[in-house]
């Protein structure tokens, strides 16, 4: 789980697949012990967590709308990459979330 330091638009969660793999989307939750999620989302990949891409060309994505609902969120396309970057863009509450990647 990711909670935020503070609530404004930069912030982001990152996940490390472990390898340089096709990412067909991600997966995210809200925090489990509080009214806390993130309602919109953007995605960045990396193969080496230097360089980022936007996926998408920087599509927001639909999050949550509870805090314990998993919401699947397909690309439209799968990426390559080993990093994935979720920055929130609206949130309830605080920005906190839980997420993992799809393959």
């Amino acid at each position: 789980a990711w909670s935020a330091k503070q609530n404004k638009v930069g912030e982001w969660m990152q996940i490390d697949g472990g390898e340089i793999q096709s990412i067909a989307g991600v997966v995210v939750q809200g925090r489990r012990d509080w009214d806390q999620w993130v309602t919109t989302f953007k995605v960045e990949v990396s193969d080496d967590g230097g360089k980022w891409v936007e996926v998408e060309c920087g599509r927001i994505f639909d999050g949550n709308s509870d805090r314990n609902t998993k919401v699947y969120v397909p690309f439209p396309t799968p990426v390559v990459g080993r990093y994935v970057r979720i920055y929130p863009q609206t949130w309830t509450n605080h920005m906190s979330m839980r997420a993992a990647i799809l393959l």
